[in-house]
């Protein structure tokens, strides 16, 4: 994980595709609404929310390695203040931060 100040998407480009509930935090429970979208190349966003708190934003790029052209990562808001302040490579775990619990 990275630390710093990252900023959500531009879903200019992307169509919302659909939605689902997940477990964010692993404890069995879906407690958390995302939702998918995805542009006309491929590329797919999605957008992690628990409560009312958004949360954590992915972008997947088919084809691309996860640290090539800062593509496929997942930015983390830790502490709910609307600031994504860590960012995760796909294969890293992540989970719903205490505040949005």
């Amino acid at each position: 994980m990275d630390t710093g100040t990252y900023q959500p998407p531009d879903l200019n480009r992307f169509l919302l595709i659909n939605g689902d509930d997940a477990d964010g935090d692993g404890d069995g429970v879906a407690e958390t609404h995302v939702l998918h979208y995805q542009d006309v190349s491929g590329d797919k966003v999605f957008s992690m929310t628990t409560g009312d708190r958004l949360w954590a934003w992915s972008l997947k790029t088919p084809g691309q390695e996860s640290n090539e052209s800062g593509w496929n990562y997942v930015i983390r808001d830790s502490d709910c203040d609307g600031v994504f302040d860590e960012k995760y490579s796909l294969d890293e775990e992540f989970h719903v931060p205490d505040c949005a619990k």
